[in-house]
């Protein structure tokens, strides 16, 4: 009976501490968002995503009940269903397009987070690439397009071959926060944040905006990594944008000067409630 309850303990124990082992693995989770007919057409975003050379832990995908924009609910496809590297997250409230990431920044524990649309593939190196930077500077965000806003001058795109600061992390091509990073952001900073800004129709639909914001106002600072064969350059030219995303449900099919002109409002309403940091 000794032994038994030896055993017994034993076993106990030593589940526990895998638990815990397990628990304090800082994962890579890939994180996005999509629309109840988009999430059809996802399934090569998503095998670009588990054929990168660094595989991901979890692919996350954050949606409401019922998405606003189309006022539908979401019916989940079987590739997605029967595959275990990917969990669906569904939220009362549609967040808008900051929910590729918001929950999970907010919900997730130990994890390196990297963000991106349902509407692009993702080059093979990026997660790889992205972790070697994350692991040499933990506290900076890392982006492979970003450009330098400004109220007065709109936004200066910069396409310079090599790496370097800027403002605003664009997700499509997908951003990466750091475990460490992470840690340190308040969470309970970025809901209250976002729950001023989602109230207005710009800042809604302006996430990088939003969050490259959010960043400054923190003293976090971005950078847009150029690598040989993971870069804006090689994403373009490598077909990774897919024909779907110019359809009309896709927040980002419009023109420049309509980008200029939410990206310009958004930023008024930031500055009249005195959180502009840009």
């Amino acid at each position: 009976m000794n032994i038994i309850i030896y055993i017994a303990t034993a076993t106990i124990i030593i589940y526990f501490l895998l638990k815990k082992i397990n628990d304090n693995k800082n994962k890579i989770i890939v994180s996005l968002t999509t629309s109840p007919r988009r999430i059809y057409f996802m399934k090569k975003v998503i095998d670009s995503i588990l054929n990168q050379t660094l595989k991901p832990d979890l692919i996350r995908i954050n949606i409401p009940k019922i998405h606003k924009r189309s006022n539908q609910t979401y019916k989940i496809p079987i590739f997605i269903l029967n595959n275990p590297k990917i969990k669906i997250y569904t939220y009362d409230e549609d967040l808008g397009p900051i929910m590729k990431i918001l929950p999970s920044i907010i919900e997730e524990k130990n994890a390196t987070i990297i963000y991106t649309d349902d509407d692009v593939l993702m080059l093979p190196k990026t997660i790889e690439i992205f972790m070697n930077y994350a692991s040499n500077d933990p506290y900076y965000v890392y982006c492979l397009s970003g450009f330098n806003y400004n109220r007065n001058l709109s936004w200066n795109i910069n396409k310079n071959l090599f790496s370097e600061f800027v403002n605003i992390p664009e997700g499509y091509m997908s951003v990466c926060l750091s475990s460490s990073l992470i840690k340190q952001i308040s969470k309970k900073l970025l809901s209250k944040y976002y729950n001023l800004c989602k109230k207005n129709e710009f800042c809604f639909t302006s996430d990088d905006l939003i969050l490259g914001n959010f960043f400054a106002m923190n003293n976090i600072k971005i950078i847009r990594i150029h690598e040989e064969d993971t870069n804006f350059y090689e994403w373009w030219y490598s077909g990774c944008e897919l024909s779907y995303g110019k359809d009309g449900d896709g927040i980002q099919h419009i023109s420049n000067d309509e980008h200029y002109s939410r990206y310009n409002n958004a930023y008024d309403f930031l500055k009249l409630n005195n959180i502009n940091y840009l």
